[in-house]
């Protein structure tokens, strides 16, 4: 089953929410927009439709945006 845009932007802003939790900084730490990186692993997710690579894309994301802090 694929993910709609909506979901796969959802997700990513609850990885964001935990990451700045995690490390006590503010919730636009990754700056003005997200890293190019991170906006294709999106467009790939809505396509991907095997949940164990949708997974390891959403990890992929969270170690970019922890990168950023």
């Amino acid at each position: 089953m694929k993910l709609t845009r909506y979901e796969v932007e959802m997700k990513v802003r609850d990885i964001v929410d935990e990451i700045a939790e995690e490390n006590e900084v503010e919730k636009d730490f990754y700056g003005d927009c997200y890293p190019d990186e991170v906006m294709k692993l999106e467009n790939m997710i809505e396509l991907e439709s095997n949940e164990e690579e949708r997974n390891a894309m959403f990890d992929e994301i969270r170690e970019i945006l922890e990168g950023c802090i």
